[in-house]
């Protein structure tokens, strides 16, 4: 009586493409100080931060 091996069974798989991530975007005052932010935040909150700046 001989053992019988099974192949391991091998699932379907697909390599997706990374995202680029998105670009920073850096504020630097005249004063010295730099924020930096992610390139993705939303526009109208910018523009709020940008207005309390």
């Amino acid at each position: 009586m001989s053992a019988v091996q099974a192949a391991p069974a091998l699932l379907p798989v697909r390599v997706a493409p990374m995202a680029a991530p998105a670009p920073v975007i850096s504020l630097r005052s005249e004063r010295g100080w730099t924020l930096t932010l992610a390139g993705d935040v939303p526009a109208s909150w910018l523009a709020e931060l940008m207005q309390a700046l």
